[in-house]
């Protein structure tokens, strides 16, 4: 009797496990489940439609950039030399908005940031590179390789299109000046090297090529090598540099002096524009659109569990769009700014301060994520 009991108890467990099993299998997918199809969204969207496409855009600006630059050693003008300097200035914007993306991946491997763009440059040694060689001949690709960041690269370019005052400075340099055939070569040889530059890396990105972006797009890791991760101590990392760097420094923000020589694209006076695409791409990584065909799945699609979390992204996009309007409302260039409208400087200082933190408590606490950058100054 006992027996039959027995086998009866099994047989009735046998039948529930069996109904659990397919209550199971018809179940809705986990929270986990549903945060990795989020993040592979997100992923896919910047890495397609954003990094890519600015590496092809810097390209295709390089490009033209050596193009107007080859017209007006040519035909050193002003009318040609103002095609040049607008062509730099295009360029220079394009690789702001890549800027961010060289913290991790090819970009931090390669060291591509300094040997683009680095922040200094030393004069000497232009001036050096410049009147050294015996023939134009001479400053060929291995020559221009062969010299540190200081004196190739953006901000060099800058230094010999660009004149604060007259224009007429710079032409007279490219036509009657000492050396004026090897400055030719010199600026036609940086043209190249920096169009290498930028084929090199959207190369290291691209699909069928060096193909990071599939990496890129498939790391939904949760830790610090995840992509996630390294986006997010990426921004950390570009903001801070914007509120120290591009503005702290010439505000006298940790010196206590002002100097307005401190500011990025001191020749060109194109600072702002610059820290305005620094921001922008901060902008589409948050929500996912605004650049090209960005589809809108951002890092917005981890912020609307809750409210604390859409608290979160609703205060970080409201600083951002109030720092892009600051910098509009501002009409002088910043190394102006900083002397004539201090107090407006300072509040944008203040403002991309605040931005810091919150990037690195509010966002990173909300995603989970550990912050790995550290920063110079220790106050954000």
């Amino acid at each position: 009797m006992n027996k039959y009991i027995l086998l009866i108890i099994i047989f009735i467990a046998f039948i529930f496990s069996c109904k659990k099993n397919k209550d199971n299998d018809s179940a809705p997918q986990s929270a986990d489940s549903t945060v990795i199809k989020q993040q592979q969204a997100i992923l896919a969207n910047i890495g397609g439609n954003l990094i890519v496409p600015s590496y092809a855009d810097f390209v295709v600006n390089s490009d033209s950039l050596t193009s107007k630059c080859k017209a007006f050693c040519a035909n050193p003008t002003l009318t040609t030399l103002t095609a040049a300097q607008d062509a730099w200035k295009e360029a220079k914007r394009s690789w702001k908005r890549c800027e961010i993306f060289n913290n991790f991946g090819p970009g931090e491997t390669t060291f591509i940031k300094d040997a683009v763009d680095y922040s200094s440059i030393n004069t000497s040694r232009i001036a050096s590179n410049i009147s050294s060689p015996a023939t134009p001949a001479d400053i060929d690709s291995v020559y221009i390789e062969a010299n540190p960041s200081t004196s190739k690269g953006l901000v060099t370019l800058e230094y010999l299109l660009f004149d604060r005052t007259d224009n007429n400075t710079i032409v007279t340099n490219y036509t009657t000046a000492s050396s004026f055939e090897n400055r030719k070569a010199y600026l036609s040889g940086l043209c190249k090297n920096l169009h290498d530059k930028a084929t090199f890396i959207y190369n290291q990105w691209a699909l069928g090529k060096g193909n990071y972006v599939t990496i890129f797009e498939t790391n939904t890791k949760n830790d610090i090598s995840g992509s996630l991760s390294l986006l997010v101590n990426s921004m950390i990392q570009q903001v801070d540099a914007v509120k120290t760097n591009k503005i702290g420094d010439p505000l006298g923000a940790t010196s206590g002096t002002i100097t307005p020589t401190a500011v990025e694209a001191y020749y060109s006076r194109y600072s702002f524009a610059c820290i305005q695409e620094n921001l922008a791409c901060v902008q589409y990584l948050m929500t996912g659109k605004g650049y090209g065909s960005m589809n809108g799945s951002g890092i917005s699609l981890l912020l609307n569990n809750n409210e604390q979390q859409r608290a979160v992204y609703n205060e970080i996009t409201t600083n951002l769009s109030g720092d892009m309007t600051d910098i509009t409302s501002i009409i002088v260039p910043l190394d102006q700014a900083v002397l004539d409208h201090n107090t407006t400087v300072s509040d944008l200082y203040n403002s991309t301060k605040l931005l810091v933190k919150m990037l690195r408590l509010d966002l990173a606490s909300a995603l989970q994520i550990s912050v790995t950058y550290t920063d110079n100054d220790g106050d954000s």
